[in-house]
């Protein structure tokens, strides 16, 4: 089980560059069809859990229009028992329930409504059908990788022939983000083979998940600025998605060792300044022969039709770089990776400009630097072996502003002599080189996978922003590789100003981590104290 810890932190508000989306001066069409409900062991498994037990018992909820997009339950018991709340709250009413507006949605078999301010629940109405540009590229990028992947799709429900009620309202159970979203209000048919759907057709799939990430990151414009990396990352917690950018040498090792890696996905990005005309277009790269990197197209033809014949089949590992700028590697986390997630808050109070000494000029400074929060990994002091360590740092939206601009990130991995070792100034040697930091960027997320740490001793994960003075929450996730005993992942503990020790919320109550005893007022002026009293006690967060 993962335990979410609250931590304040840091935080800030600069503009120096947005994070390019790919262009759609010349949009491709991927081929989404609807998802292999029928032979998807994940399905099957659902299948075989609901049918064992009795329907769930509708909870008593209280519908307050416009209902959300979606609602969100750590499991799956709680969301089908909002589920079928829903449902019968929708049977008791003489009239239709009101959902929240998407806009740019599209009436299937009706025209197209952009002036539509309000969308409809109903139990006999239209189904609905998302323009094909509704989220951008990246997101018909996202969505054509993971329907190749093993576990595709990770959960819809009901399946087709399966709780009609719940079918008939257009109420389903997506899993994404490592939560069961339920979601009303969308419907279509289900005639025909479930492979063949054309572009006039609902997508029932892709529609469910651009419901769902609306609601779960907040704002239309911020799912239009995130890369293909960033949305994959949020329709599945069990994925590793990293990029690579395509720049010094690197690269390619990388490349060769991800290839030969088990369910993995690996792609290719354009170039925007790239000599190929469809630069939204994304590549499988499927092997790499004498020096020649095989490509196959993510897109499938629509009604048959052919591939485009810019569409490349290969390229010299030397050109490479000349047409494509980043590599993503889309991983199947392995049952041996443990996990630990943290959720936190930057404050202006302690907030840090991060050290990156090719900008100019770094609005932080050694001081504010040592404000940011770390995570302290600590693994057996006398062990030989070496792990992968991957983190993820992601901002998080702000309720209300969708508008507001996402602010830059960075976070990296840095040797420590010991826990109580105070972060003092940034120092480049400390960091990790095979793979110890991310890119700094402005989006809503950042990752690093680090490669044959040593695990032993003791490392600080350290998440910064560019810039300094404003609030922003986040959160981080820390995993590690590896079948032997792993780390101990302890958060920060400092007594600086607006800066409090990790806490979580268990039943309504804050308390320290897995209820470890608070720290004194005496060992609160003393941050090794606390940190040493930490180590004694806390429990591995593991999955």
């Amino acid at each position: 089980s993962e335990l979410v810890e609250e931590i304040p932190g840091t935080a800030s508000t600069t503009s120096i560059e947005e994070s390019p989306v790919l262009s759609t001066s010349t949009p491709s069409r991927p081929y989404l069809p609807f998802p292999r409900a029928q032979d998807d062991w994940l399905s099957e498994f659902f299948f075989k859990d609901i049918g064992s037990r009795p329907r769930p018992v509708p909870r008593e909820i209280e519908l307050e229009e416009p209902l959300p997009l979606a609602t969100f339950h750590e499991d799956i018991d709680s969301a089908l028992s909002y589920a079928y709340a829903l449902v019968s709250a929708v049977l008791a009413r003489q009239g239709p329930l009101v959902i929240q507006e998407i806009p740019g949605l599209m009436q299937h078999h009706g025209p197209s409504l952009p002036e539509l301010s309000q969308c409809e629940l109903v139990p006999n109405g239209e189904p609905t059908v998302l323009p094909r540009d509704f989220l951008g590229p990246s997101f018909a990028n996202a969505l054509a990788v993971v329907q190749t992947l093993p576990n595709f799709p990770e959960i819809l429900f009901p399946r087709e022939g399966w709780d009609p009620e719940l079918r008939t309202l257009g109420v389903h159970i997506l899993r994404i983000g490592g939560k069961y979203a339920v979601l009303p209000g969308l419907r279509a048919p289900l005639e025909g083979p479930l492979s063949m759907r054309s572009e006039e057709d609902p997508h029932l799939w892709p529609a469910l998940c651009g419901q769902a990430l609306i609601a779960l990151v907040g704002s239309i414009p911020l799912l239009k600025l995130s890369l293909t990396d960033d949305i994959l990352r949020d329709v599945s917690d069990s994925l590793w998605v990293e990029r690579t950018e395509v720049t010094g040498e690197e690269w390619l090792g990388r490349l060769q060792r991800n290839l030969a890696a088990e369910d993995t996905a690996v792609l290719a990005l354009p170039d925007e300044s790239g000599p190929w005309p469809n630069d939204d277009q994304i590549y499988f790269i499927t092997s790499i022969e004498s020096d020649r990197i095989g490509l196959s197209s993510a897109l499938k033809a629509v009604h048959h039709s052919p591939i485009p014949p810019t569409a490349l089949t290969g390229i010299d590992a030397s050109n490479f770089s000349e047409t494509f700028d980043s590599i993503i590697t889309v991983r199947s986390l392995p049952s041996e990776t443990r996990k630990w997630s943290f959720h936190g808050r930057f404050t202006s109070d302690t907030s840090g400009g991060t050290p990156i000494p090719v900008r100019q000029t770094v609005p932080g400074s050694t001081e504010s630097w040592a404000r940011n929060p770390t995570f302290i990994v600590q693994f057996p002091p006398d062990s030989k072996e070496t792990t992968e360590i991957m983190v993820t740092f992601t901002q998080l939206p702000t309720r209300g502003c969708p508008g507001e601009r996402l602010e830059e990130l960075f976070v990296c991995l840095t040797r420590l002599d010991s826990p109580e070792q105070p972060l003092e100034r940034f120092e480049k040697d400390r960091i990790h080189r095979g793979g110890g930091m991310s890119r700094l960027r402005r989006g809503r997320h950042v990752a690093f996978h680090a490669l044959e740490v040593p695990a032993s001793g003791c490392y600080a994960v350290v998440p910064s922003t560019w810039s300094t003075g404003v609030s922003i929450e986040y959160q981080i996730t820390i995993m590690c590789l590896s079948d032997h005993l792993c780390a101990e992942i302890v958060p920060d503990v400092r007594p600086l100003r607006n800066f409090v020790p990790a806490t979580r919320v268990a039943g309504g109550r804050t308390q320290g981590p897995r209820g470890l005893p608070r720290t004194s007022a005496a060992d609160a002026k003393h941050p090794a104290r606390q940190r040493a009293c930490l180590l004694d006690h806390a429990s591995e967060l593991s999955r």
